[in-house]
């Protein structure tokens, strides 16, 4: 691949990657040369949906998943045809749906990468490059990529999907040491979480989807000792309202009129904090009348998908300050499958909640001593577990991630940190803004890496709906040759 020169490179192949790839193929009036950078020899997977695990399941319905947004049924459908219900008898809960496992969406998406580098309706090409970026420059009008194994790609579009790929680490537990029998700082590193001993005394840290993964798999491992999961709020994900058929059917309400309650007299979104107290008030009433809050959580994450590039710096620091942990544990819902067993095991006294923050954490041994103080207490106790598990998330600051491509944009003046501290600073057409405070023309950055510009980019939804946005301003850059 050294020289060579494609219309659109697109470093990156999980979901994002994958999706604009087959999107741009789809929507393409010309032939386009596209190249996507990806290291994994499986594109989509990505690390959302990389994981073999069995309990690491999507946290909705297979129905709701798709790479076409327009046809929401189309991975349950191929996951029905390729019979993947059978392998998986417990991917179907009692109400009939289906929560498949992470790992068969990832297989979802490459299977239909595959199929449109075999053919697609622009007859575009699209290559995939089993290697890892590290660097760019710009030379002339071309970005030419760096690779790992010594190769140099050029783009005349560069379109960038990656993800930091780094778990966040607590300040107060970074000196701990990374390969230590008492500190697991990669929670997706299925291996050591495997040799963890059965009878343990397990401290997670976090209490979202990461850190139920962990405990249910460790449940499923057949751990016998305690687990504990804190957190400095102590919120978890709220319970899933029983599903049925009316779960997911939008308010026939047109999206003008259903956003007209959060829009100001002067025409702009009113704040966080107000917007909040309606959705609070209005899912009060939604459960006195024996109603889902679901539907109201749909509707905030759509406002927030819409509108969060108008609202005001202050608001938006405000609102990731203090509102965007109860949004959270609402959004991001367990599978019923992981929320059961969790439940069992805290019905017995086997996995506890602790609402605290950690002061310090010392080794002691092969063990780990935490000091900490329980929310609306005083007192600092210390505790002793046999290991921790790191389960905060992954890390949004650019600063600390490890990968070296996404330190070159910066380095180098093409991007720059966006003014919340997460990710990369975007326009609305996902042009990244240099160090000059100019819109990149030709780069765009799009998925997790826009948190701050977008937020909620986690949801596959919500990343293939920005996806589609976008996806005509990097084709109309990419024909302009």
């Amino acid at each position: 691949m050294t020289g060579s020169v494609h219309d659109v490179v697109i470093v990156g192949g999980g979901l994002t990657g994958a999706a604009t790839a087959i999107h741009l193929v789809r929507e393409a009036k010309t032939p386009l040369s596209i190249a996507i950078v990806e290291p994994n020899e499986q594109l989509g997977r990505g690390l959302a949906y990389g994981n073999p695990e069995a309990d690491h399941r999507l946290n909705g319905p297979g129905s709701r998943h798709s790479i076409y947004p327009d046809c929401l049924s189309h991975f349950h459908d191929w996951y029905m045809a390729q019979a993947l219900d059978k392998q998986d008898p417990e991917a179907c809960d009692s109400s009939g749906y289906h929560f498949p496992r992470r790992y068969d969406f990832g297989t979802y998406l490459n299977a239909e990468v595959r199929k449109h580098v075999a053919q697609n309706p622009s007859g575009s090409d699209i290559v995939h490059i089993v290697d890892r970026a590290i660097d760019v420059v710009k030379k002339g009008s071309l970005f030419q990529i760096a690779l790992e194994g010594g190769d140099i790609v050029s783009a005349r579009v560069l379109a960038v999907a990656a993800t930091p790929g780094l778990a966040n680490i607590p300040p107060v537990l970074s000196a701990l040491p990374k390969n230590g029998s008492a500190f697991l700082p990669d929670p997706w590193n299925t291996d050591r979480l495997r040799r963890i001993p059965k009878s343990a005394d397990v401290l997670i840290l976090g209490m979202a989807q990461t850190a139920s993964d962990v405990t249910a798999s460790l449940l499923k491992y057949g751990h016998t000792g305690p687990i504990t999961l804190l957190s400095r709020r102590g919120k978890r994900p709220r319970r899933r309202p029983p599903l049925n058929a009316n779960s997911y059917v939008r308010d026939s309400v047109p999206d003008a009129e259903k956003h007209a309650q959060f829009i100001g007299p002067d025409l702009t979104v009113k704040p966080p904090s107000r917007i909040l107290q309606e959705l609070r008030r209005e899912a009060h009433i939604r459960a006195d009348r024996g109603e889902s809050w679901v539907p109201t959580m749909e509707k905030l994450s759509e406002l927030i998908s819409d509108h969060w590039h108008t609202l005001p710096m202050a608001e938006k620091m405000r609102f990731l300050r203090h509102g965007k942990t109860w949004y959270d544990v609402h959004r991001f819902r367990l599978p019923p499958q992981i929320e059961s067993r969790i439940e069992a095991a805290q019905a017995r006294g086997q996995v506890s909640f602790l609402s605290a923050t950690i002061l310090d954490a010392k080794p002691n041994a092969s063990r780990l001593n935490v000091s900490l103080r329980e929310r609306a207490k005083r007192d600092v106790t210390t505790r002793t577990f046999d290991i921790s598990v790191n389960c905060t998330g992954l890390e949004d600051r650019l600063g600390q991630t490890n990968n070296p491509f996404l330190h070159a944009l910066i380095a180098r003046g093409f991007a720059a940190h966006h003014p919340t501290g997460s990710g990369f600073d975007v326009d609305i057409c996902g042009n990244a803004i240099d160090a000059k405070g100019h819109a990149n023309q030709a780069l765009f950055i799009v998925g997790p890496l826009t948190y701050g510009a977008f937020a909620d980019q986690q949801g596959s939804i919500f990343i293939l709906r920005r996806v589609l946005r976008v996806l005509p301003e990097i084709l109309r850059k990419a024909v302009a040759r």
